[in-house]
């Protein structure tokens, strides 16, 4: 009989992670870079190097610069410039004084016909936070111009919203999460939305909907499960009842059935735990070996 041990620090961890899954940190991405750099100081690279002089050096900065604000520039230049530039920004001491200088052309590069250049500068200025910006973003996750027309995909546009949780229009992700363009959007305005009364039945209705993609379904039952656990239950227990092992839900639905933190409800999910257990035993091998990686990954 297969047991589900309850990890309750495991699955606070696991909580606190789940909405920057994906996406890396301001704070980490600047920590690694810098480390990286001091690993490279008794024995530099020549790209280190060179990206140390140019940091210190307001001139070549101003040429990179200047390189970006250039019509006549190809697009291999300016991605190279705006490359340099990017990588450079968060430890170059000279950088801050040519900073307006940098963010208007930032801004320049906006509508920039070439998809990487015009990513690369949305992306750069989320990461400041700057206000113009992020106001292009939120004009654009609302807009019902078709994706590959749009300037920043939906889903690209919330996950730079991301860096700025100040900036996060919730109505919009929650409507985003009703109607997605794509799978895609659904699962970074799942990322992003908080967990809340105020958002558990849509995120109840999109769990049990298996038309939807499992990527986006099994954040779920963990962030549901002391939401509302006695409706959670419920849930689980439809789920199981009209799916069985057809639903790849199944083994993400268990791991939020032995997180359940509350007591009160012991008995019920007492029975929705043995209701798991009859179908994991009745299962073929490879569906155990698949329960056992989600419930106990670090073994």
């Amino acid at each position: 009989m297969m047991m589900f041990p309850m990890n309750l620090t495991q699955t606070k961890i696991y909580l606190l992670k789940l909405k920057s899954r994906f996406k890396m940190e301001t704070s980490e991405y600047k920590s690694k870079l810098l480390q990286r750099i001091q690993d490279n100081k008794k024995s530099p690279s020549i790209e280190s190097k060179r990206l140390l002089e140019i940091a210190k050096d307001e001139n070549k900065l101003n040429l990179l610069i200047n390189i970006l604000n250039d019509a006549d520039q190809s697009i291999d230049k300016k991605q190279d410039a705006l490359n340099v530039l990017n990588a450079i920004s968060i430890f170059s001491p000279k950088l801050p004084t040519t900073k307006p200088a940098f963010v208007n052309a930032l801004r320049g590069l906006m509508a920039n016909e070439n998809r990487n250049l015009r990513l690369t500068a949305f992306s750069c200025l989320a990461i400041m936070k700057d206000e113009i910006a992020q106001e292009r973003l939120k004009e654009l996750i609302v807009s019902s111009e078709d994706e590959s027309a749009k300037l920043v995909p939906t889903h690209q546009a919330i996950a730079m919203l991301g860096y700025d949780e100040k900036a996060l229009d919730y109505d919009a992700l929650k409507e985003i999460a009703k109607n997605p363009p794509n799978n895609q959007s659904l699962i970074e305005a799942l990322r992003h939305l908080p967990f809340d009364a105020d958002t558990f039945n849509l995120l109840q209705t999109i769990m049990e909907d298996d038309t939807k993609p499992i990527e986006a379904r099994s954040m779920l039952p963990e962030i549901l499960n002391n939401l509302d656990t006695e409706a959670f239950l419920n849930s689980t227990n439809r789920i199981i009842k009209n799916n069985g092992l057809g639903d790849d839900l199944v083994p993400y639905l268990a791991k939020g059935v032995v997180s359940i933190e509350t007591n009160y409800l012991s008995d019920k999910v007492e029975e929705t735990k043995s209701q798991l257990i009859k179908l994991v035993n009745t299962a073929p091998k490879d569906f155990k070996e698949k329960m056992n990686r989600i419930l106990f990954p670090k073994k």
